[in-house]
């Protein structure tokens, strides 16, 4: 797996993900003060294998104890109280927008089966949703569901919302603002779905296995490399002068049976232009919380 040359992102926030509804993201928010759990976080396609279209289709990913499967199925609507035939696919999105829900709908208003719309000559209609569970595929348009997607849940939905931002009252405003208040739940920071997460985070040598989501191996396995990296700043012996640019020569990338913690072997790298004191930044496989004022 290699970083897709057309799609190179910088960290931001919450960004959309092609022309998809403007209250549905394609990429997370990489500004979060903490995430209690590891997560999947999948913005990708269902592909028909050998790209021959079909009606429908299973996708499942895995990485490490995550597990997911959904059952794919092409466009159709519900017209005057009848489902029309399914309309063969060879590609379809996997987000919120193709999942059950709507306008009106608070758990998802980008998705699909639960409002009616009107088309260009004024039928109406309502088109149903493209993604399913396997054991509950949503057949009638007036028993209600819950969404279900591979992709980031936006922070303003119910689902990263309700019960999670604490309490901004009185006592808030003299002791913690602007901090969170102290009942604040920081799973709010985590995108994906519950299902999607895990207890504690991730190792990084993790086997991955996804299920028709490459338009050339409909089953792809691989595993994470397992390696961890570690950065030290050394500061000058002199303060820096001022400047408008920054000077930062790297180190040489060292293996990763070498002894990170011979902290001697630094004196030899050439130093970064930081103010005091001494940084260390280290990849931790259990982030710390943020502490409260």
């Amino acid at each position: 797996m290699v970083p897709d040359p057309d799609h190179r992102l910088p960290a931001g926030g919450e960004t959309p993900l092609g022309e998809i509804p403007a209250d549905l993201i394609g990429y997370a928010s990489d500004f979060v003060p903490y995430k209690p759990r590891g997560e999947v976080v999948v913005a990708g396609t269902a592909h028909a294998p050998g790209g021959r279209p079909v009606r429908g289709l299973e996708v499942k990913i895995q990485v490490g104890s995550v597990r997911k499967d959904l059952w794919v199925i092409g466009d159709h609507e519900w017209v005057d109280g009848r489902k029309t035939d399914i309309r063969p696919f060879a590609a379809m999105p996997l987000g919120y927008d193709r999942a059950y829900g709507g306008d009106g709908y608070a758990r998802n208003p980008a998705g699909k089966g639960f409002a009616v719309v009107a088309a260009d000559d004024g039928a109406r209609y309502r088109p149903m949703l493209n993604l399913h569970r396997p054991d509950r595929l949503v057949d009638d348009p007036h028993v209600p569901a819950d969404p279900v997607a591979l992709g980031p849940i936006p922070a303003s939905w119910p689902q990263r919302r309700d019960q999670k931002m604490g309490i901004y009252d009185q006592a808030w405003l003299d002791s913690l603002w602007p901090w969170f208040p102290a009942d604040f739940d920081w799973s709010h920071f985590n995108a994906a779905a519950a299902d999607q997460q895990i207890d504690g985070y991730w190792r990084g040598d993790e086997d991955l296995a996804f299920l028709n989501l490459h338009p050339a191996h409909s089953s792809f396995r691989t595993r994470l490399p397992g390696l961890r990296a570690r950065c030290f700043w050394k500061e000058t012996a002199t303060p820096p002068e001022e400047s408008n640019e920054t000077e930062a020569t790297p180190p040489d990338i060292r293996r990763p049976s070498e002894e990170l913690a011979d902290i001697d072997r630094t004196a030899a790298w050439p130093a970064v232009k930081l103010p005091p004191p001494i940084w260390m930044t280290r990849w931790s496989a259990k982030p710390r919380r943020p502490p409260m004022p």
